[in-house]
């Protein structure tokens, strides 16, 4: 049985868009390894430099807080290793004091940072998201409410106790 030709046209069409799709998502996934994997580089970059005396950038503090519960992981263990946990606790301070100094990009990251602060860190966290929202409240508010609300739960009596 022959197919007509604009019928094998189709299936061509079909099995090449297909092709394209898988290609794409395959592309996708290997993007987000290396991208996990890069994060943590990009921290041990940030952390040598500060161990240097280096300045860091803005964007570079930002691309060190971390924007998920495995990121978080990553970051958290340069405390728990020797040979980084000074760095880290000065890159800790450098991120809050930036956002304590209204550094919107910064002080974005540190808000997001909420929903996967655990253990020790979350007290000190706290602590200081609490003064931040208080003394830095119209920043705090504008960038609270500009993010999704399931991401910001855990700042919900912040925000309603220095917004409204």
């Amino acid at each position: 049985m022959n197919a007509s030709p604009n019928f094998t046209m189709l299936l061509m069409k079909v099995l090449a868009l297909l092709l394209g799709i898988f290609i794409t998502l395959g592309c996708k996934a290997n993007s987000a390894i290396l991208l996990q994997e890069t994060y943590e580089d990009q921290v041990r970059l940030v952390l040598k430099k500060l161990e240097e005396g280096k300045e860091i950038s803005s964007d570079e503090l930002v691309h060190a807080i971390p924007s998920n519960r495995d990121d978080a992981a990553i970051f958290y263990a340069f405390d728990y290793d020797e040979s980084t946990s000074k760095s880290f606790q000065r890159l800790n301070k450098l991120i809050v004091m930036k956002s304590k100094e209204g550094d919107k990009k910064v002080l974005t990251k540190y808000i997001l940072l909420s929903e996967f602060v655990d253990g020790y860190f979350a007290e000190a966290y706290f602590d200081e998201i609490e003064t931040i929202s208080k003394n830095e409240s119209d920043i705090f508010c504008e960038i609270y409410i500009s993010q999704d609300s399931e991401r910001v739960t855990r700042l919900k009596g912040l925000y309603q106790s220095n917004c409204n």
